[in-house]
């Protein structure tokens, strides 16, 4: 209904322009999520997409296995997704089982933990594993995107160097 109500109003062209943070996609049998901020390296987007499928995977054994799905109300979600982007894993994100700040690594932890049967199942635990520590370790992207900008403060060194590190 509500992609209808906003298709009607004419400000998005097609399906494709409802920017929401996942929905299922019009044109394959698949789940399309939008929330993740752009890698400079492949295995950090291999990552992503492994953790993605995960979480669906264990969100549909649940479902299966008519366990209800969690009861906290969209407002509160996009309130954590925002720090999340703010933060990345650099500092604080809200830990869904508490709903309270916590280190990203204790957070980022709980995850795996939380996916890891199905993370397993498709023979990607160790490889996720450690990307996720290095990505804890070294920073992400978005770290050094920032880092190369405090530099000089200037948009062209982000470019220039994102353009070296995904291109040689």
């Amino acid at each position: 209904r509500l992609s209808a109500a906003l298709l009607a109003t004419g400000v998005p062209l097609d399906p494709g322009m409802l920017y929401f943070d996942a929905r299922l996609s019009e044109r394959f049998p698949t789940v399309e999520v939008r929330v993740a901020d752009v890698c400079l390296a492949a295995e950090h987007a291999a990552v992503i997409a492994a953790l993605i499928r995960a979480l669906v995977d264990t969100a549909a054994g649940e479902w299966r296995a008519g366990t209800a799905p969690d009861a906290t109300p969209g407002d509160v979600i996009r309130t954590w997704s925002w720090l999340a982007s703010r933060n990345g894993v650099e500092k604080q994100l809200i830990d869904p089982a508490t709903g309270r700040p916590a280190p990203s690594a204790e957070v980022v932890a709980g995850l795996l933990d939380h996916v890891r049967p199905a993370l397993a199942g498709y023979g990607e635990e160790d490889a996720v594993t450690a990307t996720v520590e290095s990505i804890l370790r070294l920073g992400s992207g978005e770290r050094r995107q920032r880092e190369t900008f405090r530099r000089r403060l200037d948009m062209h060194d982000v470019v220039a160097a994102a353009h070296e590190i995904t291109h040689g």
